[in-house]
């Protein structure tokens, strides 16, 4: 099963629309991580059949989606947030302790623009950029894909 996980369109809604066209036949569930949920609402006007799960972000505002949120996928229990309440811009940790307390499998994260990818102490933790303007000018996003065999992270350039 896969997972498309994008983050921080801040109004590129070109960016998101792209990455949905590309995986739409291949995924099953879509994760936006905040700071653009305009955007999503665009998209779901255009892809109406998508599984869409959002967060809000600090640049949301008036938001409908909650801070942070769970979700089962594959046989494995996804944490996801856009970061903003856990401080990771100063150190992943609050997430991560969140994530584990939570029993997560996989930690997913925004608010950086900062792809990041790793696996550490049974947990996986993904930050998969950003659409608008990602470190260096990249714009990123992720994929997960979960099989008998495991779970395999990649963060993708646009």
């Amino acid at each position: 099963m896969r997972a498309v996980v994008f983050s921080d369109s801040h109004g590129n809604f070109s960016a998101l629309e792209n990455v949905v066209s590309k995986h739409l036949d291949d995924t099953a569930l879509f994760i936006f991580l905040g700071d653009g949920l305009r955007d999503t609402d665009d998209l779901l006007s255009v892809y109406p059949q998508i599984n869409l799960r959002c967060v809000c972000g600090n640049c949301d505002f008036f938001p409908t989606a909650p801070d942070f949120d769970e979700v089962s996928f594959g046989g494995k229990r996804i944490f996801f947030t856009h970061g903003h309440i856990f401080g990771v811009k100063e150190s992943y940790s609050r997430a991560i302790s969140r994530a584990k307390a939570v029993g997560a499998d996989i930690l997913l994260f925004g608010h950086t623009h900062t792809p990041y990818n790793s696996y550490e102490n049974d947990l996986y933790i993904m930050n998969p950029g950003s659409l608008r303007s990602g470190s260096f000018g990249k714009k990123t996003y992720g994929i997960i894909d979960i099989s008998p065999s495991g779970i395999l992270t990649n963060i993708v350039e646009i």
